[in-house]
């Protein structure tokens, strides 16, 4: 028992306390701020393909988002939104413009915020874009990946539910 406080007292008079105290806050804080800050981005088996067409609708360009899920779960989209990067957003989109989020809804009749993509199926949704940009344009925005964010909140249906925040940089 001796030898053990005699361990405790040459510890705390080289310091050595306030060494392990600092990288066990080091560590934990750059662990932190990892998950606060960069959120996971990619969930194996769940792809997305994004396409951009033209047609005579009330929006007439739109960029297309097709989610595929081959990830052996069902997974809920919900809380979803665009966050343009270089597109520009039809006049009439709805969302927060001063944020510029701008709301991404689901079949049928893109009505429904949240989606249950159940494996093996493959889900639909678009964003509606200025119809002043040029196919080029979107078309290099895209291939950049500078178009924008698909932000929503993913949830796993297995027997212990799980959520992660997802973003795809589009």
């Amino acid at each position: 028992m001796k030898s053990f406080e005699e361990f405790l007292i040459c510890m705390s008079q080289y310091g050595i306390w306030d060494i392990i105290s600092f990288l066990v806050l080091i560590t934990s804080s750059i662990i932190a701020i990892r998950y606060l800050w960069f959120p996971i981005c990619k969930v194996d088996n769940l792809n997305f393909y994004i396409t951009h067409t033209r047609d005579v609708t009330e929006y007439p360009s739109k960029l297309n988002f097709e989610i595929r899920n081959f990830s052996n779960k069902n997974i809920i989209l919900s809380n979803t939104y665009f966050k343009p990067n270089k597109l520009v957003a039809h006049q009439n989109a709805r969302g927060d413009t001063l944020l510029k989020k701008y709301e991404i809804k689901f079949p049928p009749h893109f009505t429904h915020p949240d989606c249950l993509i159940i494996h093996g199926q493959v889900e639909t949704t678009w964003f509606p874009i200025d119809p002043n940009l040029t196919d080029v344009q979107i078309q290099e925005f895209i291939k950049n990946k500078k178009a924008g964010k698909f932000v929503c909140k993913c949830t796993f249906l297995t027997k212990r539910p799980r959520t992660i925040k997802l973003i795809i940089k589009t």
